[in-house]
This record gives structure tokens, C-alpha cells and sequence, in this order.
């Protein structure tokens, strides 16, 4: 849901590219105060169909990680202080999926890797960016790496300004440039 509420439009538009789920088992859904909380299976099989759903729409292949999301594991959703035990458990496995994608993508041009910036301390989307930022040297020879805002988490000044100042923070020596895409 992240790329689509966040990048959808230009997914949409380029109908190419390549989507990776890293965290599709979960439990989380929104219910009603009073309304029974569906299981955990129900929810990734459903997040699942969703993804392929999008990914259809946009000319996405799709990849899964098969990870279960943080709090599913009983980590709290913004609580980062376990963030360094989180990105143990995904970055390896993660950046060795992002390098394998970009191994087989093999066209002339470096693709895009869009990456969550952690805006909203989501300890999934920090442990994500984390690892790309620890990673960049060799990611960055092999893609073009943008850090997007997650739209709903950067609906508030705050949290995206201190967002967007971690993001800097772990790239000290690299010039990044804002780009605006429509929605």
C-alpha cells in the first residue's frame, strides 16, 4: 500500500518496473471499536491479493520477501527502539533481493530504487531505509536511488521535517535533490 498511496501515478504511468513486498505478512487492519480483528492469515492473504492487484494495474512484476512485518512479531509499530534489532532480522535478505533485481534487470540504464524514507518512524519503513542508506556505495552503482515520503506520515509538518533531517543525517556526504512528482 505504500508505493501505491506514495508513488502510485508514476507507477501507473510507466507501466514498468518491478515491485518488491518485503513485509507482506501481517496482521494489522483498521477495524471498528466493537468489530473482531480478522486473522493474521486473512490479512496477508488479502494485502497479497492487493499487491498483485496494483501491481497488475501498473505493468509491475512482482516480488515478495515473504517477511513478517514488525509488529506481527510484537515489536511496537513506531517504537524504535528495537529499530537496530528490526533491520538485523531484513537487511541482508533485503539488499541481496535489491542487488539480484538489479543483476537481472541488465538494461543499459540504471533504474530507479525507491526507497522509504522513514518519515513517521514506521520501525518496517526506518529498518527498510536503513539498510538502503548502509548499502548505498553498491546500490547506487547499480540504481538510481530515490527516498520517498510515505504520503500519509508526511501529512504532518513535523514528522516529515524531522523525517526528511534523519534521511540527511544518514547520507552526510551525498547532495539530494527534491523531485515532485503529480499525483
Amino acid at each position: 500500500d505504500d508505493i501505491c498511496f506514495s508513488l502510485g501515478a508514476l507507477a501507473h504511468s510507466r507501466q514498468t518496473g518491478c515491485l518488491l513486498t518485503v513485509f507482506p505478512i501481517s496482521g494489522y487492519v483498521p477495524v471498528p471499536a466493537g468489530v473482531a480483528r480478522p486473522s493474521a492469515d486473512w490479512v496477508t492473504r488479502t494485502r497479497i491479493a492487493e499487491d498483485r492487484a496494483f501491481a497488475q494495474a501498473c505493468g509491475l512484476s512482482l516480488r515478495m520477501l515473504r517477511m513478517p512485518c514488525a509488529s506481527l512479531l510484537g515489536y511496537g509499530p513506531f517504537d524504535l527502539g528495537r529499530v537496530d534489532e528490526n533491520l538485523g532480522r531484513v537487511e541482508t535478505v533485503l539488499v541481496e533481493a535489491v542487488l539480484a533485481l538489479a543483476v537481472a534487470g541488465g538494461g543499459r540504464e540504471r533504474p530507479w530504487l525507491f526507497c522509504p524514507c522513514g518519515i513517521g518512524g514506521h520501525v518496517d519503513h526506518v529498518a527498510i531505509c536503513m539498510a538502503i542508506t548502509r548499502h548505498y556505495e553498491p546500490l547506487a552503482q547499480r540504481y538510481r536511488i530515490g527516498f520517498y515520503e510515505g504520503l500519509h506520515y508526511a501529512s504532518n509538518a513535523a514528522s516529515r521535517r524531522s523525517g526528511i533531517d534523519a534521511l540527511l543525517q544518514a547520507l552526510p556526504d551525498r547532495a539530494l535533490h527534491r523531485l515532485g512528482f503529480p499525483l
